[in-house]
């Protein structure tokens, strides 16, 4: 019922989550500016931060916007969905 009075008081805004928060349960790997364009290209990582996660995890960028989802087996990861 919140979401809805919310809405109808046109406070959507304040009711929406980020997309980096609506995956909060993941963990997050934050990547710097050069990285972040490999991300936002889809790259498979087999060296650095991104590789060496175990499992499913989100990857933001330096003001924490979510860049993408990756996937990892402690040795390389690679896109399972990219957003940004």
């Amino acid at each position: 019922r919140q979401p809805l009075r919310t809405a109808r008081e046109g406070r959507l805004e304040s009711a929406a989550l980020s997309p980096a928060a609506g995956l909060s349960q993941l963990p997050a790997v934050t990547v710097d500016d050069a990285t972040a364009g490999a991300v936002r290209h889809g790259a498979t990582f087999a060296a650095g931060p991104c590789a060496a996660v175990i499992g499913a995890y989100r990857v933001l960028d330096a003001s924490g916007a979510l860049l993408a989802v990756y996937a990892g087996d402690g040795r390389r990861a690679s896109a399972e969905v990219v957003i940004g």
